[in-house]
């Protein structure tokens, strides 16, 4: 398993930062339980693929946004899935965002995501 830590590192896998209560880091590339592994806290799951253009961008404006995340003690990770990951989850559109709490998703962005929508997002997982 390839991995590299600090999000803004640049990788072709996967990438973790800021721990939670819900242990951030790293996922391997594969079919993953987001329930099981992420079973308390708030985390936010970031689904991409190499070739996208738009998760690209993406990866240029998520800088914007770690602060903020690892202020809060919101757990982050980023996975380039299989298909088995993406008939489970619904993965349909590059990039997505999914905002777990407890292991269960409170929220989902599909498409080029920017801090002021996905903040508030993550505050209301956090109760705030």
């Amino acid at each position: 398993m390839r991995r590299i830590f600090g999000w803004l590192a640049v990788c072709l896998v996967l990438v973790g930062c800021a721990s939670s209560s819900a242990g951030g880091g790293t996922v391997a590339d594969g079919a993953v339980d987001l329930a099981s592994r992420f079973p308390s806290g708030v985390t936010v799951i970031y689904f991409h693929s190499t070739s996208c253009e738009s998760c690209k961008y993406q990866d240029r404006h998520n800088p914007e946004i770690t602060p903020d995340l690892n202020s809060l003690n919101v757990g982050f990770v980023k996975i380039a899935p299989n298909n088995a990951t993406i008939k489970k989850y619904g993965i349909r559109r590059y990039p997505t965002l999914m905002v777990l709490r407890d292991g269960r998703e409170t929220q989902r962005f599909t498409g080029v995501t920017y801090r002021e929508d996905l903040l508030p997002a993550v505050r209301s997982a956090l109760g705030q």
